[in-house]
């Protein structure tokens, strides 16, 4: 008697878990005598981080609408940028944390200077925002930056991590999406007014969602590129045969998915 076949579902969840399986077996092979720790910090977060932002998208099919995948492919590949520039400029990454831990230092502060008396949750979050910036550095000598953490904006570190191709066919139309801006609500969330006597002008369409095919392969090629660059980065070799196959198995699933959700709206 033969074993069923897996549904499209269980195949996404056992890829996404096998991701997570590899990517702990290799960093608990990681001297953390022999790197630098500001680095190995900044990329295992960003890593973690990226393996989130991917398997969320992926096990989640409702976020592979127009309305929704911009804001979580943004995301993936803003980060991206950042892993791979900090890469190739491993003496940043401490740079990186201080900054944010500026920047949490700042917040601490506004939350202080506009805490109400009777709200002693208040005070309270202030300073536990404040103990965890001062175990980066202690607060008083820790700098606050308004600006860019490393002087360089988005398209800037795109170029010098060779990846401007990226930032022009990914991350600048996915800003564009995530910032609502006037011609993606044009192109995908309205229609032109076929009354003839009316001026022209757009009518909103409220119209369910439908899923877009090819999202998960996208964001899996993104998160790929992110274990690609953080391995590097921290002088771990990948088992080219286990990533290899994650994408295919990625995109039969969601295919499969994908192709169930519209015969369902149709009816079928």
């Amino acid at each position: 008697m033969t074993e069923p076949s897996p549904s499209a579902s269980e195949m996404l969840h056992r890829a996404v878990d096998e991701a997570a399986a590899e990517l702990a077996r290799l960093c608990s092979r990681i001297d953390f005598r022999e790197i630098d720790l500001d680095l190995a910090d900044v990329m295992l977060g960003l890593l973690a981080r990226q393996y989130q932002l991917w398997a969320a998208l992926v096990l989640t099919p409702s976020s592979w609408t127009v309305a929704a995948f911009p804001l979580l492919l943004r995301g993936l590949v803003d980060a991206l940028i950042t892993l791979a520039w900090i890469a190739r400029n491993p003496e940043s990454a401490q740079r990186f944390k201080l900054y944010s831990a500026g920047r949490l230092k700042l917040l601490a502060e506004h939350w202080r200077s506009g805490s109400d008396p009777e709200q002693k949750w208040q005070t309270m979050y202030a300073e536990q925002l404040a103990e965890l910036a001062d175990e980066e550095k202690w607060l008083h000598l820790l700098p606050v930056e308004l600006g860019s953490w490393n002087g360089k904006d988005i398209r800037s570190m795109a170029i010098d991590a060779d990846l401007k191709e990226l930032y022009d066919l990914a991350y600048s139309p996915l800003s564009a999406e995530a910032h609502a801006e006037w011609m993606v609500l044009r192109r995908l969330f309205l229609r032109r007014c076929e009354e003839a006597s009316h001026k022209t002008h757009w009518l909103p369409m409220f119209r369910r969602p439908f899923l877009m095919t090819g999202v998960p392969e996208v964001a899996t090629g993104y998160f790929l590129m992110s274990v690609e660059e953080a391995l590097g980065a921290l002088k771990l070799a990948r088992d080219e045969s286990f990533w290899d196959r994650l994408p295919s198995a990625v995109a039969e699933a969601s295919q499969r998915i994908a192709i169930e959700a519209e015969s369902r709206e149709k009816g079928g």
